[in-house]
């Protein structure tokens, strides 16, 4: 066990074979092989991924749900103060703010990058930024997230028995923490 785990610190982060074979077997161990719809299994994975999909938009789209779960906290005044259009420093105070171990989001890029090169892309983020809060259009998959499936008990085998967690985008957090 300490030999792996030697083994995996000088190889394992790289592009290595013995990194592909940890990989490929983690997939193999991890992936949903089938998954209870109503009273039968599903094992096809188009099956899965659509049972999957279904289940949480139906989840989700429970409106009343919504509603009970988040109560109106915002008035008026407060949701002016949200839609504010922000400095360049609360967005430079935003993406110094948010945590550095984090894991970063589909596209790759998390708080470390956007800290470290913050004087290279800071414009550009800036920009993104208040183009977001001036017009309310966002670049195509800003918002985009991964959805991590963690099982809430051993041997799972219906949806419900997953919490779902978001990896969010990074440039995402950084408008939504406006």
């Amino acid at each position: 066990m300490e030999k792996s785990k030697v083994k995996w610190h000088l190889e394992g982060d790289k592009n290595t074979a013995y990194f592909h074979r940890v990989t490929k077997i983690r997939n193999a161990t991890k992936l949903i092989t089938r998954i209870k719809d109503g009273e039968h299994y599903v094992t096809e994975p188009d099956q899965i991924t659509s049972h999957t999909v279904n289940y949480f938009k139906n989840v989700l789209q429970d409106h009343a749900l919504v509603e009970e779960a988040i109560p109106e906290l915002i008035d008026a005044d407060v949701n002016n103060l949200l839609i504010m259009i922000p400095t360049s420093e609360e967005i430079k105070s935003d993406v110094f703010s948010l945590n550095t171990d984090s894991a970063p989001g589909p596209d790759g890029f998390g708080a470390t990058f956007y800290q470290t090169y913050w004087e290279i892309i800071k414009d550009d983020v800036h920009n993104a930024v208040l183009q977001f809060f001036n017009t309310g259009w966002i670049l195509p998959n800003y918002n985009a997230n991964t959805m991590v499936f963690i099982p809430k008990i051993p041997n799972v085998d219906s949806m419900d028995q997953f919490r779902p967690i978001a990896l969010a985008n990074f440039k995402f957090k950084i408008i939504s923490n406006k």
